[in-house]
């Protein structure tokens, strides 16, 4: 009987480009800029001169070549004064409701606050309405989310954990050709069951004629079983951008395509990207209400709230215009909110090595002390033209960086020749897509931030 194959999953790259040593083309421009300046410098005012330019240029374009954990000395200062100025204006401290000088009630912050969500009539029994959120920015955004009723990888054979992962890289290849879709993102997010749901689903269950021990076995497993589960909701959002005005076929100026004419678009598609996903392991998937995706912002933003919110399932718990923080406040390595304090944690690199596909669920699961905790998967599939072009680019940058070390090592060979087997499978139809990973670990308080 021969052994099991283990399948690895590999061949990540960041999407940082690197043309001489740690330099980017940006990198690689300011170095040709400051290395011209300083020649014409020592050639036109003398050598004192030229040193003194090349001493300012060295400042400039060595913190954009050293990196620190997977950022450059350059990023890190520009993101310290960005924070810093948005400090001084006092533009990470928000406040809403009566307390606040912005007008509405309780809108969600940042970004989101010109925001506005959608209920779409879709004529179909399973799902009525789809909850689709509208940004106006430019371009215009709009965002559906869909629920997955998945029961995890326990006492699933590894053949079908391997499969769905197979499926998953093919949803992620379909959705490349989807048009209008910027990205999609998969979010897992567990916490500490306050047993509403088992409730539900147990008293609903109780006969009013079944023997009195059965009623207390029953009652004692809804009293004691939520203080030790927790239960896990997984989402998936894709983002779809609204097109360019086009000019009608019979003539006239450009027509812009309105919102509701695009949530309607949407909403006619979500059947068949639905259907696909259920074989990647997401089980039964079900889009999410106007009213639903209120509530997932509110318990988010307000832990305390979230048994509340489970127990009312009705169209007016919460709205829009309510489901943000009353108050909210982002500090440098934690953001303050309503009811609790979350940290998180992004993708600073990709793995260097191979991974199974059982590394995520330690992340994901439950921790004590930790009122909520969110694994969020960003992927941004790229078409099957820019495909070619990043996979081209590739093969050129790795074989550059080759030629430029006289002694190459068994990485730069390595890189070579991962980049010329990406380029053998995308001949073969296969896809690219870029992807990021966020963590978010959410407490009481401050002092319980250590647990996360």
């Amino acid at each position: 009987m021969t052994a099991p194959t283990i399948r690895t999953y590999g061949n990540f790259k960041n999407a940082r480009r690197q043309l001489i040593g740690s330099l980017g083309p940006m990198g690689v421009g300011a170095a040709t800029i400051a290395l011209v300046a300083a020649f014409f410098a020592m050639v036109t005012a003398g050598l004192g001169a030229g040193l003194v330019v090349g001493g300012i240029g060295t400042l400039i374009v060595v913190p954009m070549a050293v990196q620190i954990d997977g950022y450059t000395v350059a990023e890190r200062i520009l993101r310290r004064l960005l924070f810093a100025r948005g400090q001084s204006k006092r533009q990470t401290i928000y406040r809403s409701g009566i307390i606040s000088p912005l007008p509405g009630s309780h809108r969600l912050p940042g970004l989101m606050w010109k925001s506005r969500v959608m209920d779409v009539e879709t004529g179909r029994a399973d799902w009525p309405t789809v909850g689709v959120v509208v940004y106006p920015g430019s371009p215009r955004t709009f965002a559906v989310t869909l629920r997955c009723d998945n029961s995890g990888t326990d006492l699933v054979d590894p053949e079908t954990v391997d499969m769905w992962v197979a499926n998953t890289g093919a949803w992620l290849q379909a959705l490349g050709a989807e048009p209008d879709l910027l990205q999609a993102q998969v979010t897992t997010e567990t916490t500490p069951d306050p047993g509403t749901a088992l409730a539900r689903t147990v008293n609903a269950q109780i006969h009013p004629d079944a023997p009195a021990l059965a009623k207390e076995v029953l009652t004692e497993i809804v009293d004691t079983y939520p203080q030790a589960a927790a239960s896990s909701d997984t989402r998936v959002t894709l983002v779809f951008a609204a097109p360019r005005p086009r000019r009608p076929r019979t003539g006239g100026p450009a027509r812009r395509v309105s919102d509701e004419e695009m949530c309607q678009r949407i909403a006619g598609r979500l059947a068949g990207l639905a259907q696909r996903l259920r074989g990647t392991g997401a089980g039964e998937v079900m889009p999410l209400s106007a009213a639903d995706l209120a509530m997932v912002c509110r318990a988010a933003y307000d832990p305390a709230a979230a048994s509340d919110l489970s127990r009312v399932r009705t169209s007016a718990a919460v709205s829009w215009a309510d489901c943000g923080p009353v108050t909210a406040e982002e500090h440098w390595d934690y953001y303050r909110h309503d009811s609790g304090v979350s940290v998180s944690w992004g993708l600073a690199a990709v793995p260097r090595g191979v991974l199974h596909s059982t590394v995520l669920p330690r992340m994901m699961a439950a921790d004590l002390g930790v009122l909520r905790k969110r694994v969020t998967i960003t992927y941004r599939p790229l078409s099957p033209a820019q495909t070619a072009h990043a996979v081209d680019t590739d093969v050129r940058d790795s074989q550059f960086r080759l030629g430029q070390r006289a002694r190459p090592t068994a990485r730069d060979m390595a890189a070579v020749a991962a980049a010329k087997a990406t380029a053998i499978e995308e001949a073969s139809g296969a896809g690219l897509v870029r992807f990021s990973l966020l963590f978010t670990a959410t407490v009481g308080c401050v002092d319980d931030l250590d647990l996360a």
